[in-house]
């Protein structure tokens, strides 16, 4: 969100206004400062999955490639490790790694094109174990109100966090979960009948053992479980800190 209204403000900018504003470059430099401090020790910004759009949100605001070399090669890091596997993803990584930002897109104009292609996310495979060792799990729900329910369950060593919780819910221990999908894949949208809404930008965050998982259920669909607590809390994108997000599956 940052990223995207920094880009916006850019374009403003260069929208052949014949003064420009003192705020608007004020503003514009908040939202570098800002992306620029959300930098982690591993080079992203923000999470593996907004590190795309903060570059390109820079190279838009004029900074030099220099400053955003180290965040380049986290992505090139993650695209490496299988990270990226969702087309949304694929499309905010790509044009950062090739020094481009959306903003480019207004000097193009696209002709031929009959909007036949059609991506769809590529399901990672996971390996599960024959059952015959199991790990016990911690699973621990956060209402708005902040109360606490936890819920303790043996799966099989090498579920993913979402086995995990689809095993929960058959258990019938009154945990439920329901997803909604959207174009970065399915959202988590209900824990234990409270809903989660994109349209009012609150969510479900997933985090293990005290690590935020950044992509949800889908990254989690890709990793086994190797940790013993997954807390699961609702959050509003307006007073999130700027690295955290929504857990999708």
């Amino acid at each position: 969100t940052l990223a995207m209204a920094g880009m916006a403000l850019q374009c403003v900018k260069e929208s052949n206004m014949e003064h420009v504003d003192a705020q608007l470059q004020q503003a514009l430099t908040t939202v570098k400062g800002k992306l620029l401090a959300s930098q982690r020790p591993d080079g992203h910004m923000g999470n593996e999955f907004s590190t795309g759009l903060a570059v390109q949100a820079l190279l838009a605001m004029g900074s030099e490639v220099s400053e955003c070399s180290q965040a380049m090669e986290a992505m090139r890091t993650s695209a490496r490790n299988g990270i990226y596997h969702n087309p949304m993803a694929i499309s905010q990584v790509l044009p950062a790694l090739h020094q481009r930002s959306y903003l480019q897109l207004k000097a193009h104009h696209c002709t031929n094109e009959d909007d036949s292609v059609i991506l769809e996310p590529k399901e990672p495979t996971v390996e599960v174990s024959d059952g015959k060792v199991s790990l016990q799990v911690e699973v621990e729900v956060v209402n708005p109100e902040g109360h606490s329910s936890q819920y303790f369950l043996d799966v099989p060593k090498g579920s993913s966090i979402l086995e995990a919780l689809e095993l929960l819910q058959q258990m019938k221990r009154k945990f439920v979960f329901e997803t909604e999908p959207s174009l970065w894949g399915s959202f988590l949208s209900v824990v234990n009948g409270v809903r989660a809404r994109q349209s009012d930008r609150s969510y479900w965050h997933i985090s293990s053992d005290g690590t935020s998982i950044n992509e949800g259920k889908s990254s989690s669909k890709k990793a086994p479980l190797a940790q013993t607590h997954v807390l699961i809390y609702p959050m509003s994108s307006i007073s999130s800190v700027y690295h955290e997000g929504p857990s999708w599956c």
